[in-house]
């Protein structure tokens, strides 16, 4: 679990997340989810997604490069990137906090534009 969450994680994060969270899913659930997986590419969907994306990674990712990420980045019509420091490729699971500011401040810059937010579009 330390190559997902990253070398700065504590024992009792890596703790959370095997016995908390992984390991209260369904075995039926995990095994669904991981054999759906397998054969599937989206790349090739991904200009279909036409809402603003916000895409967060880390430096030294295990799971992708930052170039990588960019490279996907640019197949939407609205993403952007934003790259923090660490090793973490479940880095909402590591930095929670910081995540939810930078979505927060992604979703506010969003919706000055003039983008519809979900409550504009329920009116």
């Amino acid at each position: 679990m330390r190559s997902r969450l990253g070398s700065a994680v504590s024992e009792a994060q890596i703790d959370w997340w095997t016995n908390e969270l992984m390991g209260k899913t369904g075995k039926l659930a995990a095994y669904s989810a991981s054999a759906s997986r397998i054969d599937m590419e989206l790349a090739d969907e991904l200009p279909r997604i036409t809402a603003p994306t916000l895409i967060v990674t880390t430096q030294e990712s295990g799971l992708q490069s930052v170039e990588a990420v960019e490279r996907y980045a640019k197949r939407f019509p609205d993403a952007r990137v934003i790259v923090l420091p660490g090793d973490s490729y479940h880095i909402a699971a590591v930095e929670p906090e910081l995540c939810a500011r930078h979505a927060l401040g992604f979703m506010a810059r969003v919706s000055g534009r003039g983008a519809t937010t979900p409550a504009r579009a329920a009116e």
